[in-house]
């Protein structure tokens, strides 16, 4: 071989390695930026699993979870801020087993309508009897499947299963007392509040507010006359919170009317209880006001 020819097969594998080194060089940069990626996601889907676990620790809820295959139910709970146990798991056929017979129907029309995909998701109040405790509680379950089948079918469900008890009495206690009050024919009022205890302090805040004929009739208008805001403009909402919360049972202010009238009243609260559980505080509030000469 001449060396005119070894020399230009020296060059032509001089190119070769140089082309072999900047491919390799290419493959690992790529690599090494997937890596970085693939990293990256791992930290956002730890990160958003231990936010979600902090956030069902911390609203009491817990994971519903339902396969096709075996038809089982598993119920995942967070029994800290960073463990998640399955706290119960069964047979669908047995959880609606153990609900009341209005339930059951309920349950069963909304689940077969969303397996046939007729609805986007489930969303159902149940009450059901806990066969440990005995007790029956009122219970939320909300979700949608996941995941389906070739054919369509459900595979997968999630969601949200929580117990909602309180919630649930108090809203049906407010419902009663308001249908029972507003018959009443002094002016006189019923406010669904929002409490919590902070740092030993109970916290209210109104939600809604209800109020007899003649209370609106006082106020210068008719019932379909007011709107929420109205009636919060009128009436002394934080002060009748504020004398709630301090259990100060009677009080005077001036009311001001639709009408642009000025009425000094006298206010009247009846004693009220606090609830039970770990808020304390107060579910709703009542009482009655009357002009201040009155007779």
């Amino acid at each position: 071989m001449s060396d005119d020819s070894l020399e230009q097969k020296v060059k032509q594998l001089e190119k070769q390695l140089l082309r072999e080194r900047m491919a390799r060089k290419k493959a690992e940069d790529i690599l090494r930026q997937k890596t970085l990626e693939l990293f990256d996601a791992n930290e956002r889907i730890s990160t958003a699993t231990k936010r979600l676990q902090s956030a069902l620790w911390a609203s009491g809820e817990s994971v519903w979870e339902w396969f096709a295959e075996d038809d089982i139910y598993r119920l995942y709970t967070s029994v800290t801020e960073k463990e998640v146990v399955v706290q119960r798991r069964g047979k669908l056929n047995e959880l609606i087993a153990s609900l009341s017979e209005n339930s059951s129907k309920i349950f069963k029309e909304k689940w077969q309508a969303h397996l046939a995909g007729k609805t986007d998701s489930v969303d159902v109040v149940i009450h059901r009897k806990s066969h440990s405790k005995g007790i029956w509680r009122w219970l939320r379950i909300c979700g949608r499947i996941v995941s389906r089948n070739a054919d369509n079918s459900a595979k997968q469900f999630i969601g949200i299963f929580k117990d909602i008890t309180a919630q649930y009495e108090q809203d049906q206690t407010f419902r009663i007392i308001k249908d029972t009050y507003i018959r009443t024919e002094q002016p006189g009022f019923i406010i669904k509040i929002d409490s919590q205890r902070i740092e030993g302090i109970i916290k209210i805040d109104s939600q809604r507010i209800e109020g007899t004929d003649s209370m609106f009739k006082l106020l210068g208008g008719a019932r379909a006359d007011f709107s929420q805001q109205d009636i919060r403009q009128l009436l002394p909402v934080s002060e009748i919170l504020e004398h709630q919360k301090n259990r100060q049972r009677f009080f005077e202010h001036t009311v001001n009317t639709r009408d642009g009238r000025s009425i000094n009243c006298e206010f009247i609260l009846p004693k009220m209880l606090e609830d039970e559980g770990e808020n304390g505080g107060y579910s709703y509030a009542v009482g009655f006001f009357r002009p201040k000469n009155h007779n």
